[in-house]
């Protein structure tokens, strides 16, 4: 029991949003004692992925496996591993929300319509019933806003202009049906762009163009089985019940994207295993699926469109590294099989119902060099997969000192002039590979502990974001406007750090079977909670060692991983050298060496070598 001078000290904590990201942060402030509200405008928890239908468009698979979405803590309830649709994820996090019972703590259909910083350093939270004029007011020693870097929609105005007809942003698209037999244009090559072209043609559209405005990457979501399988469509797969016992943690992109001795190696190789993977798959004489025939070459394109030497050099040694990348390889499926087509064009003009395209360098499996026009002579509708602005209507930023930019902010979540932890973003660090959810989950952990003051932020932790920040925008150099991108194995490792529930390396002679876990296990949320502040062990271990035993792990790529094996022992020498030297190893800048004179793991995010 607390006596009365520790409920004295309990700091009072309004957390705005009851989705993935604010429902793991009620929960982590919750147990490090703080009193806790939660507001939400919505009647459910969730967000996106809340049990209401129009959430997000129907048919919506995972990105990265349940195991890896499930929270440090609270184990996914099914063993098998799998990309859930979005039924499950909701259903996941309704039994989290009800295992830390936390639901007592939200205040449903509450929408905020601002937050102000008092003269003494507290917050008043104005806020109204959803639907109504009647409101209730909060006061606050801390304010986390959780309500999502994708929750403001960007405009569709200034989209296609000359075009007459309808447009109709992602976030407002539900199923394909009242688009069929209609022509329909999909701008954008993210995941809802992938799955809505896919959806359309499916269901029945006249036609389906995607218009891809740049160069990009798609990241399928079973490499080896795209590769080799003619048919594989990871969609049906992923409908299948009966295909998923047959599927092996080694088949999923997680595997070969966030594994230690993959992340261990130097940037130059990771990229050149990739580079030379595309160009073998493209040859005349492969006998790659043409699904990954085409996205090889759409790969590409990255480096070999590039008008600068610079840039052309520097796509290609950073390969997927440079930009985002789309985790859905439907599209290359569907242009594989003509039902889909897309276009590749810097430039667009539109008239009432058509549109040009110029500079074509590619129209959907077919190179075109040199550079060449295309039209679509009618178009009934336009879908805008253009994604989101970071906007929070109910903040002043002027007022509040800060800037809505994310590599601003202490790990994307510390904004300057707010040492003490009394505003917090949480849910605004997209990582490269892996979920936001999971990346929040260790935020929030770091952010309760520096709210009770078990943990504090870096002296310089203003200029600390700031250079950390700027090296991000230089190492993702080819997605500019993209401010909430991490590298998700450096981004985790360097808050675990911050908590203290960094993974430590196993003895190999006393745990042999965890040492190679270590090693080539994807990095799952469970391994931060193996040691330090909040761990449970018990939790980890239900996922390390009693559902994924090294009999069920599947078999390994040889070609990758026997090179890893062979140089990581080299790279880690280098590292040894890189840090004597001084030579950038924290993260700072990224520094002229980069590609080679440390791991990619210690690239980005402030992470030392020792």
């Amino acid at each position: 029991h607390r006596n009365s001078s520790d409920m004295a000290l309990r700091k009072r904590v309004v957390i705005v949003g009851a989705g993935s990201c604010g429902l793991v942060a009620l929960k982590e402030h919750l147990e490090s004692g703080s009193d806790v509200v939660c507001l939400e405008k919505a009647t459910e928890v969730g967000g996106v992925f809340s049990k209401r239908p129009d959430a997000c468009y129907d048919g919506l698979y995972l990105t990265i496996s349940n195991v890896f979405m499930s929270f440090s803590d609270y184990p996914w309830p099914a063993e098998q591993i799998r990309y859930s649709p979005k039924e499950d994820y909701a259903d996941y996090l309704e039994l989290y929300t009800d295992h830390f019972n936390l639901k007592k703590h939200i205040k449903f259909g509450t929408s905020v319509k601002s937050a102000k910083r008092t003269a003494e350093g507290t917050w008043v939270i104005e806020t109204v019933a959803t639907g109504s004029e009647a409101g209730t007011t909060y006061e606050a020693d801390v304010l986390v806003v959780a309500n999502g870097s994708n929750s403001s929609k960007k405009s569709l105005d200034s989209l296609a202009p000359g075009f007459t007809g309808p447009k109709l942003h992602s976030q407002d698209f539900q199923n394909a049906a009242p688009y069929k037999g209609k022509h329909v244009l999909v701008v954008g090559t993210g995941e809802s762009a992938t799955d809505i072209s896919a959806d359309l043609a499916e269901a029945g559209a006249a036609s389906t163009t995607v218009w891809a405005r740049r160069p990009f990457l798609i990241a399928p979501r079973f490499p080896e089985l795209i590769q080799k399988d003619t048919t594989h469509d990871e969609y049906d797969l992923m409908g299948d019940e009966a295909q998923w016992s047959k599927v092996p943690m080694t088949e999923f992109l997680e595997f070969v994207n966030t594994s230690k001795i993959f992340n261990m190696c130097p940037l130059w190789l990771w990229s050149f295993l990739r580079q030379s993977f595309w160009e073998v798959c493209q040859a005349p004489k492969s006998t790659s699926a043409p699904a990954f025939r085409t996205l090889s070459m759409w790969s590409q394109l990255l480096w070999k469109d590039a008008t600068s030497s610079t840039v052309k050099s520097r796509a290609y040694w950073q390969a997927d590294q440079a930009a985002f990348a789309t985790k859905n390889s439907r599209i290359a499926s569907m242009v594989a099989k003509d039902a889909v087509r897309l276009v590749l064009a810097t430039d667009a003009k539109f008239s009432e119902s058509s549109v040009t395209f110029s500079n074509v360098t590619a129209d959907g499996a077919v190179r075109i060099d040199p550079p060449e026009e295309r039209t679509l002579d009618h178009i009934d509708l336009i879908v805008g997969c253009v994604g989101y602005e970071t906007r929070v209507d109910f903040l002043d930023p002027k007022a509040l000192g800060i800037e809505l930019d994310p590599r601003t902010w202490y790990k994307h979540c510390f904004p300057p002039g707010y040492a003490d932890g009394s505003l917090a973003f949480v849910g605004y660090a997209r990582p490269h590979q892996g979920g936001i959810p999971q990346v929040a989950e260790l935020l929030a952990r770091y952010h309760a502990l520096v709210v009770t003051g078990a943990k504090k932020l870096p002296a310089n932790y203003e200029s600390i974001a700031l250079e950390e920040g700027a090296a991000e925008t230089n190492y993702f150099f080819l997605s500019p406007k993209l401010k909430s991108l991490v590298d998700y194995p450096g981004f985790a490792t360097s808050v675990a750090r911050l908590i203290g529930c960094e993974p430590r390396m196993p003895n190999p002679l006393f745990s042999p079977a965890m040492f190679v876990k270590y090693w080539i296990y994807p990095l799952w949320p469970c391994w931060f909670r193996l040691r330090g502040p909040g761990a449970n062990k018990a939790s980890a271990m239900t996922v390390l060692r009693d559902r994924f035993p090294l009999s069920k792990m599947g078999p390994i790529p040889p070609p990758p991983f026997i090179i890893s094996a062979i140089v990581v022992p080299v790279q880690l020498a280098m590292n040894l050298v890189t840090h004597l030297l001084k030579a950038g190893t924290k993260g700072a800048s990224l520094g002229a060496h980069f590609l080679w004179n440390r791991s990619k793991m210690y690239i980005l995010h402030g992470n030392t070598v020792f």
